[in-house]
């Protein structure tokens, strides 16, 4: 779009250098709009070619808006003292005209690159499914009736609902429901309050806090164990996230224990690497013959394609496998950080925002479009059994010191050439080049013209 707009304005300003000359002028012409008044009459020669010259108004080369008589006295009182002087009055006002288009011409390719300057990076996140219609999803995973003592489709729907929001809420957050097999409306009337005052107490943004639900069993709820638990106890809090469940086992009356609770999930251990070097032995680590061990390796922006799930796709492996090692790095990376994800894992996608698993010499980047739960599945079923072959990829050697070196100061290169800033630079210097040789080719021309 902007090579169109640049290519229309170009040739709007070479037609409009040969627009036609007239001979018949008005007494009055209005200074900023151009709109003639007063009587016709035919210009006299020094006002034609005054006319000629100098165009309507100052920002204007088109001929048939009359004499411009502001303009025109001005300039024919410097050609009858002086026409040297009178030729390099028109010369600036023509310059000024080009000018004019000039920026016109800038800015259009300004706005245009502002568009696209990010286009480095794709600032998307991992596609997510929204979470749609969790009820008929529940209903679809409810093949049989609970079992009951009667038959009463209200206690379904109750159940139905319980299920739809650890099915909505769960599905990419987390929610704590109450399960009570009495009234417990002690409970009823804490647990949300400790809920609430743990989220406001450690930060948690309003789109991403612990949700909160109760459920009366009236019947058997049949799904998560949930009968055998309250079979022992009438009161049980459970934390669900991506369709898994962490029980609360202290005293449901103690606020500080709860918030321990809470704690112990909320905060998952993510190693930050600090250097160059720390990132090397992570994927070190990871290219070593251990099938025991995984490391799920997160790159993102944090102003630009941060992910909102990444914390609770930690938080759903709590307690589920002692051996993965989550690694975050946020963008931008140091430039030896670049060179030894591009080295060592070149098959990543050049994307703002990357998720790969790395185990047994191997690695592979998750790009699909899931839910967490779905996500958590797929990072635990992933795995790279053969070393001396690793599967899809394997990880590179490291780098030596000189290889880095060498590496790093081409990324560097690179960077200059395809900076944006260096490219409207040289933009703007080229078109001001051309816009000097067109103001002064019209100079010499209409220097040229008086001498005649």
């Amino acid at each position: 779009m902007a090579v169109f707009w640049s290519v229309f304005i170009i040739l709007f300003l070479f037609l409009n250098v040969n627009a036609k000359y007239v001979d018949t002028c008005y007494e009055g012409t209005d200074y900023w709009s151009g709109k003639k008044s007063g009587n016709k009459r035919t210009c006299d020669p020094e006002t034609k070619y005054c006319y000629i010259l100098m165009g309507s108004s100052a920002t204007s080369r088109t001929s048939g808006r009359g004499c411009a008589p502001d303009y025109i006295d001005t300039y024919c009182e410097k050609y009858r003292s002086n026409p040297s002087s009178a030729t390099e009055f028109c010369f600036s006002i023509r310059t000024f005209d080009i000018n004019a288009y000039f920026f016109i011409l800038l800015t259009c390719i300004l706005i245009s690159i502002c568009q696209c300057k990010n286009n480095n990076f794709d600032p998307e996140t991992i596609a997510r499914k929204s979470v749609y219609n969790a009820v008929e999803r529940v209903r679809n995973k409810i093949t049989t009736t609970p079992s009951t003592s009667t038959s009463d489709s209200r206690n379904d729907r109750t159940i139905i609902r319980t299920m739809s929001v650890i099915e909505a809420k769960s599905a990419e957050g987390r929610v704590v429901i109450l399960f009570c097999d009495i009234d417990c409306e002690k409970e009823r009337q804490k647990i949300p309050i400790w809920i609430r005052e743990f989220n406001a107490n450690n930060d948690i943004p309003s789109h991403d806090a612990i949700g909160y639900h109760f459920h009366r069993r009236r019947t058997r709820f049949g799904y998560h164990n949930v009968d055998t638990l309250l079979d022992k106890n009438p009161i049980i809090l459970i934390y669900f996230i991506a369709d898994k469940t962490f029980v609360f086992d202290e005293d449901v009356k103690s606020q500080t224990e709860f918030n321990d609770f809470l704690m112990s999930l909320e905060k998952q251990p993510i190693q930050k690497p600090q250097s160059s070097e720390d990132l090397d032995e992570f994927i070190s680590a990871a290219m070593e013959c251990d099938i025991s061990q995984k490391y799920i390796l997160k790159i993102h922006s944090f102003k630009d394609c941060y992910d909102e799930l990444w914390n609770n796709l930690v938080r759903s492996f709590h307690n589920s496998n002692n051996n993965i090692t989550f690694v975050e790095l946020r963008r931008p990376l140091t430039p030896e950080e670049t060179v030894i994800v591009q080295q060592r894992l070149p098959m990543l996608r050049r994307e703002c925002q990357i998720l790969a698993v790395l185990q047994n010499g191997g690695y592979q980047e998750i790009v699909d479009s899931m839910f967490l739960k779905e996500l958590n599945k797929k990072i635990s079923n992933w795995s790279n059994e053969n070393c001396s072959n690793p599967q899809p990829h394997a990880i590179k050697m490291p780098l030596t010191e000189i290889q880095l070196d060498y590496l790093r100061e081409e990324l560097y290169i690179n960077g200059i050439v395809t900076n944006p800033t260096y490219i409207i630079v040289g933009l703007i210097g080229g078109i001001a080049v051309i816009a000097l040789a067109i103001s002064i080719f019209w100079g010499l021309n209409g220097s040229s013209f008086v001498t005649k």
